[in-house]
C-alpha cells in the first residue's frame, strides 16, 4: 500500500535519515530512490536556518508522538529533467506523522509532502488583482466625486445639475468602456 499510494511519503529515523520512500515521493522531488534512501533529509534539501529549524521542530514533534504540519514551506527545486535549468520556486505542505518504533531503527515517523505551488501562486495573483481592482475603483470614485463637485459649482438648479451630471457620468462610462476594450491602438 505504501508503494502504491499516489501521495508522496517517506519514512525517516530519529537522525532524519530516509529509510523508505514511495515512487510518488521520488517523482515529486525529482530524485531517485538510490539517492534518497540513507540520506539525511535536511542535507538533501538544504534551506536557510529558519526553514531548517521549522522542519527540525516538526520532525522532533513527530518523533515525540504528535502529528506536526508545515503549511506552504518555500523551496527552490531543480528541474529533475534538466539539472542545468534554473531552480523553480515551489511551496510544499509537510505532514509529519509518528509511527510505531522500527525493530532495527528505533523511533521513526512518516513524512507526507504535497506540492501546493499552484494554490500559492493562484492566491498571489488573486490578491494582486484584488489590490489593483481596489485601487482602480478608488480612482473612479474619486473622479465621480470631482465630477459631482465641479458640476454643482456650474449648475443653476437641481435639474440642470442632474442633466449635466448624468451626461458626464455617461461620458465617463463610455471612455472607460473604450479604454478597457481592444481599442488601445486607436488611443
Amino acid at each position: 500500500i505504501f508503494q502504491l499510494t499516489t501521495a508522496p511519503h517517506a519514512v525517516l529515523d530519529a537522525d532524519f535519515r530516509i529509510l523508505l520512500v514511495n515512487d510518488a515521493y521520488c517523482a515529486r522531488v525529482g530524485v531517485g530512490r538510490e539517492t534518497l534512501v540513507g540520506a539525511h533529509l535536511l542535507e538533501l534539501f538544504p534551506g536557510d536556518e529558519e526553514r531548517q529549524a521549522l522542519v527540525s521542530k516538526a520532525f522532533l514533534t513527530a518523533l515525540s508522538g504528535q502529528v506536526a504540519s508545515l503549511k506552504e514551506l518555500h523551496y527552490a527545486i531543480s528541474d529533475p529533467t534538466d539539472p542545468a535549468a534554473p531552480k523553480q520556486d515551489m511551496w510544499w505542505t509537510l505532514d509529519c506523522i509518528p509511527m510505531p518504533p522500527h525493530p532495527t531503527h528505533g523511533p521513526v515517523f512518516l513524512v507526507r509532502v504535497e506540492n501546493v505551488t499552484e494554490e500559492v501562486q493562484a492566491r498571489g495573483k488573486r490578491d494582486l488583482f484584488a489590490s489593483e481592482l481596489q485601487h482602480r475603483i478608488g480612482n473612479v470614485l474619486t473622479l465621480v466625486q470631482i465630477i459631482a463637485r465641479k458640476t454643482a459649482q456650474s449648475s443653476e438648479d437641481l435639474n440642470a445639475f442632474r442633466a449635466t451630471y448624468e451626461s458626464r457620468i455617461r461620458a465617463l462610462g463610455k471612455t472607460h468602456a473604450f479604454l478597457s476594450g481592444t481599442n488601445w491602438d486607436g488611443m
